[in-house]
């Protein structure tokens, strides 16, 4: 009985959440570098309105994942891991969670990623035994999942839920060559499959978001180049978007926010996993 209560509170919740989801509108980009006088900024995926500043303060960005169950974005700026409240406007305020670590040793990643299926956050480190690790969001201590092989390097970093796969930008010339990648759902044992290599002869995108529009968004961290959108479902690229940077850096960074009413089909999709398992 007391499960059956638990599950109707459930539903009655999830349909309250769905009636306040804004209708025709799927989500958004957060971008971010680590320029002087860092910013990270909210960007209009159809390209047709300006990016709006979201952290204005502590906002250099090497990596940046979003927890869309506790509505918390994370990133990371070398090795301090940051996070902040997010609201869908207005200005996000930053706590510093602590130095990302691996066995009390101090580290850093050059890419981040939330798997909301499993609520876990991941990070890839480029150098000292480069690979993927699972990152303590409470004290910012990180372990190992898997080793990537020599030559590779996934800077640009993300996780989908629409698909259940991790995505993975490779800088490196190994596997086969640089391009963006399809990982599958287990990081600690990924197939390495090329999506699409690099447009236009790009050596080095730092930057990735998977959105639940279907389009996969690598972003450099120098705002000549600006935004490349790759359509999954097509395999093609679309006009590539204005970057909002205001100088050039070394490291890019981006996630994606889902609206509420993508969030609501996510979740009841969960839930009914959930209830078939009873």
């Amino acid at each position: 009985m007391a499960a059956r209560i638990t599950a109707a509170l459930s539903v009655v919740l999830l349909l309250s959440f769905c009636s306040t989801a804004t209708a025709g509108i799927t989500g958004h980009l957060l971008v971010g570098n680590d320029q002087t006088n860092a910013t990270i900024w909210q960007v209009d995926e159809t390209g047709m309105s300006a990016a709006t500043a979201r952290v204005t303060t502590n906002a250099v960005t090497w990596g940046m994942a979003f927890d869309p169950l506790s509505d918390t974005l994370y990133w990371n700026n070398g090795g301090s891991l940051f996070k902040a409240a997010y609201t869908p406007s207005g200005l996000l305020t930053p706590m510093l969670i602590g130095t990302l670590n691996i066995g009390g040793s101090n580290t850093n990643v050059t890419g981040m990623a939330f798997n909301e299926t499993t609520n876990k956050l991941y990070g890839y480190r480029s150098i000292s035994a480069p690979g993927f690790y699972e990152i303590n969001p409470a004290n910012a201590s990180m372990t190992a999942v898997f080793l990537t092989p020599s030559g590779s390097d996934f800077g640009g970093f993300d996780y989908d839920p629409v698909t259940n796969s991790f995505y993975g930008l490779n800088d490196g010339t190994a596997l086969s060559g640089r391009g963006l990648y399809k990982m599958g759902a287990d990081i600690s044992n990924p197939s390495f499959s090329l999506l699409t290599p690099y447009p236009g002869g790009e050596t080095d995108i730092d930057g990735l978001a998977v959105g639940s529009n279907g389009k996969a968004y690598m972003v450099n961290d120098v705002p000549s180049q600006g935004i490349y959108v790759f359509d999954l479902g097509s395999s093609t690229y679309d006009p590539t978007l204005a970057s909002p940077f205001t100088g050039n850096g070394i490291f890019a960074s981006a996630t994606w926010i889902p609206e509420p009413a993508t969030m609501c089909l996510l979740l009841g999709g969960l839930f009914g996993l959930r209830r078939r398992h009873r």
